[in-house]
Parts: C-alpha cells; sequence; structure tokens
C-alpha cells in the first residue's frame, strides 16, 4: 500500500508540474505544445511505474509445488495451500475457471489419475471425469465455463511427459456440471496441452505426429486440425492470450525417451532437461518473439490483460515462480520456497 500511495502521489506531483509548465508555455492550440505535455505525462507515468518495477496486472496464480496446489498473489503476497492429499498422491495442472472462482487440476493417486474441480479456497473437491481406467491430466476450461479440455492417455500427469500417439493420449472434453461422458475431439494422433480460446472457437494443442513436437488447433467440435508451428524444435504448453490474438509456449526441449515422450511439463528439476524458453506468436504462427534467454524456462500463462506472463524458470539449482513484466522488459520471482514448482494458471480476474 505505502508503494501504491508514493507512486500515486509522484505521478499526480509530476502531472502537477507537467500542467503548470503548459499552462505557462504557448497556448493550448499550438500542436508542439500539445505534443511535449503528451510527452511530458508519459515520461511521469514511465516514472511512477518504474518505482513499482513489477506487473501491476493483478490476479492470483495457482501453480503445483512438490505435489500439492498453492495459490498466491501476483506480486507474491498471501501463498496458501489448496490441497493436503497424502505424499502418494500427485495434484497437478491447476487452472482457474473464467469466473475465477473454481479450479481444475488433476489428481493422480494409486495409479490412475482424474479431473478435480474445486472452489478457489480448496474447499468442495467434485470429481468431473470419474476415471477408473485410465489417466486424466491437463484440464483447460472453456470460456464460458461450461467445459473442460483435458488430456486422456498414458500418465502424462505423474511422469510430467507428453505423449507419443502410441502411448494413446487424446483430447477430450468434458461438460463440467452433470454427468456426461467426454467426447474426443483430436484424431489418431493424439494430443496434450490443451488450451481454449477466449472465443470458444478452438483448442491449441500439442502432438508429435511430424516426427517432433508442434503446436496445433482444433476446432471445439473436432473437425478441423491445423498446424502453427513447423519448426525442428519440440514445442509445448501452448496458451492463448486474453484478447486471443496471441499464443505463448515453451520451445528446445530435448527429445529424450523417457516412458512415453519427451520431459516438459511437471518434471522433478533432478530429472528437468534444460533448454526450453517461452515465445510469443500471432495465432497464426506469425510475428514469433522470444520472451526469455536464460534457457530452462517453460509453463507460461498469461495475466489478466495480457501485459505479463508468469513460468516456471530452473535457476540457481531452484525451481520458482517468475513473471515477466512486459512494460520494463523484466524478469523477477514471486517464489523462493525449495519445493519443485510446476504448472501455472493465471486468474482471469484481477484484484
Amino acid at each position: 500500500m505505502r508503494i501504491r500511495k508514493s507512486l500515486l502521489l509522484r505521478l499526480s506531483l509530476a502531472l502537477l508540474t507537467s500542467i503548470a509548465l503548459f499552462s505557462a508555455g504557448t497556448p493550448f492550440s499550438s500542436a508542439s505544445s500539445t505534443a511535449n505535455f503528451k510527452h511530458t505525462v508519459q515520461r511521469a507515468f514511465d516514472d511512477a511505474q518504474t518505482i513499482i518495477g513489477r506487473t501491476t496486472a493483478g490476479g492470483r496464480i495457482a501453480f503445483v509445488e512438490s505435489g500439492q496446489i498453492y495459490v498466491i498473489n501476483a506480486d507474491g503476497s498471501d501463498l496458501t495451500q489448496i490441497t493436503n492429499t497424502p505424499s502418494w498422491v500427485f495434484n497437478s495442472h491447476p487452472t482457474f475457471s473464467p469466473d475465477g472462482t473454481r479450479i481444475a487440476y488433476s489428481k493422480y493417486d494409486t495409479g490412475l489419475s482424474e479431473i478435480i474441480v474445486v472452489n478457489a479456497d480448496g474447499s468442495n473437491p467434485q470429481s468431473v471425469t470419474s476415471n477408473h481406467f485410465t489417466y486424466d491430466s491437463e484440464p483447460a476450461w472453456s470460456p464460458d465455463g461450461q467445459q473442460i479440455a483435458f488430456v486422456r492417455g498414458y500418465d502424462p500427469t505423474a511422469d510430467g511427459i507428453a505423449n507419443n500417439p502410441s502411448c494413446g493420449a487424446q483430447i477430450y472434453v468434458v461438460t463440467v456440471d452433470g454427468p456426461t461422458r467426454p467426447v474426443r475431439i483430436t484424431d489418431g494422433f493424439g494430443g496434450t496441452d490443451p488450451s481454449w480460446s477466449p472465443d470458444g472457437t478452438h483448442i491449441a494443442f500439442v502432438s508429435a505426429r511430424y516426427d517432433n513436437f508442434d503446436i496445433f488447433t482444433v476446432t471445439a467440435d473436432g473437425d478441423q486440425i491445423e498446424q502453427i508451428t513447423q519448426t525442428p524444435e519440440n514445442e509445448a504448453e501452448p496458451t492463448y492470450s486474453p484478447s486471443g490474438t496471441e499464443i505463448a509456449f515453451a520451445r528446445g526441449y530435448a527429445h529424450t525417451t523417457l516412458s512415453c515422450g519427451f520431459a516438459h511439463t511437471g518434471l522433478a528439476y533432478s530429472s528437468y532437461i534444460p533448454g526450453s524458453d517461452i515465445y510469443r506468436m500471432s495465432i497464426d504462427g506469425s510475428n514469433l518473439t522470444r520472451v526469455t534467454y536464460t534457457e530452462n524456462n517453460f509453463d507460461p500463462t498469461w495475466s489478466p490483460d495480457g501485459s505479463a506472463l508468469a513460468f516456471i524458470s530452473f535457476r540457481d539449482d531452484q525451481v520458482q515462480l517468475f513473471v515477466f513484466d512486459q512494460f520494463h522488459k523484466n524478469e523477477y520471482s514471486i517464489t523462493s520456497t525449495p519445493g519443485e514448482k510446476s504448472s501455472p494458471s493465471w486468474s482471469r480476474i484481477g484484484r
């Protein structure tokens, strides 16, 4: 609160000074004076932002630490544990509902996993898939909060792997409230890492149908599949920006034979394979922009206003939750505990 009051005071003083200087100068009709005034105001705003040096997007971020789900404010305050399951239960891939009131996640227990939905405070857990025969993980809410896309196939939850088609991983969609049979929307080539577009028309996902892992999109009814990236590198974890105009993702995973795919989401840091960084691109694959340059960065998620990206980073022998503020082009950690982190999800509802 002191920081925000200082920011507002400094900004107000700068604006008052600008107005006073402007009033003492040439008439308002002067184009040059108007331009100078706008420039001074912008400099005052930039200067005020620099006082904080961090994103002001607000909101809460859910993530996994050592198999339990936590929620933290975007400024690193108010860390809250959501799940408290036994050590043999592995919870992963939490994701906020569009209205920020619920969290869906994957619960791995006694060799199988299912999709669970809880209130944002961890209360009232409800099973969505009730699957007793295979593995369900990586939930992604539809924009209207009525459906969840998820991965059904060979255990990508406990080991943190992306599946080859031979392992049977496919993307399904299920209605959240009310029992319905999940509907498969990917073809025989399979897919992982679903992310629903803000307009509800498409789901981005990852598939290794052409030797390496690329990003694809499929219409929400499963009718049309389009390849978005075509590179010799492995990409994973696509996530739509709130505006729906961009996709953030991780690129640079080493292709390895680990159970049934290659290392990416949620791995223990002792098994983590370095090399990946965060990128942004337009939804058609153009305008590629590299966001991080330190390697060992993965699992991106957008802030509610699209001004920042949170992600997991392995640095200094620790796996922490970082935020990249696009205003300052600055990275900073908002966690410091020694546990391994993975799978952040930034609530689309700002504070």
